[in-house]
């Protein structure tokens, strides 16, 4: 970190942000003592839980870009640290495999006191976006493996899978909700694709019939409008 401050340019304005493993009172102190704002992936340790567990139920706000999401703050002060900082959580619906749900939560730390809690936490979660990339290419489309030992037959596989991959970006950039842009496929896989149904011919007409108390039925209703509106280029 030292040699990159050093090829800095002096007038330019100097941010961190990082994941976990910088999660620690030396590199707090040194972006502090150098003026640097930073943004930090938090270790969420049980004290920390505790506090941001804590949190009341009115205090968190709406991420619409997240899906179902909310983002609060509180106030921590780690062992150890010479003194308490502004700490930005997001936490994030999730449901088990038993259809049971509850809450996953992503906490940083930041000494950047001028921007609202979900303006921090959007600049944070940018820190990563190549590696998430990476990661939904490989788990999200089953790529982390190649499946046999001969050439071309991994070279077709690899080549279907970077089309699946293609096709499901421009899905969710012409199609979904802004809020499901940066999802990965699993949850979309979830959330709108795996979806029963049945499909009902009457009158002429042939009808997708789903349950009124699908949970995501306005992300259907969005999507099935936008793709009405797509024309051939």
């Amino acid at each position: 970190m030292h040699e990159v401050m050093q090829r800095v340019p002096a007038e330019a304005a100097r941010y961190v942000r990082a994941d976990s493993g910088f999660y620690s009172k030396e590199v707090v102190g040194f972006c502090e003592r150098k003026g640097l704002i930073f943004g930090v992936t938090a270790d969420q340790t049980e004290r920390l839980l505790a506090k941001v567990t804590g949190v009341a139920e009115a205090q968190w706000a709406d991420l619409e870009k997240y899906g179902v999401a909310q983002v609060a703050e509180v106030r921590y002060q780690p062992v150890g640290w010479k003194r308490g900082y502004r700490y930005v959580v997001k936490r994030n619906l999730m449901e088990n495999k038993k259809g049971e749900l509850y809450f996953r939560y992503h906490v940083l730390v930041t000494n950047d006191e001028r921007r609202s809690a979900g303006e921090v936490l959007e600049w944070h979660l940018q820190h990563a976006n190549m590696e998430n990339r990476i990661k939904e290419h490989k788990s999200g489309f089953g790529l982390e493996k190649l499946p046999t030992k001969w050439f071309h037959a991994n070279w077709a596989y690899l080549l279907i899978g970077q089309i699946a991959f293609n096709l499901v970006a421009w899905f969710k950039q012409l199609v979904l909700p802004e809020q499901y842009h940066q999802l990965t496929v699993k949850t979309i896989r979830h959330q709108v694709l795996n979806v029963a149904g049945k499909i009902v011919q009457t009158g002429r007409k042939i009808y997708l019939v789903i349950s009124d108390q699908y949970r995501y039925q306005d992300v259907w209703q969005h999507a099935i409008k936008k793709l009405a509106g797509l024309s051939p280029a």
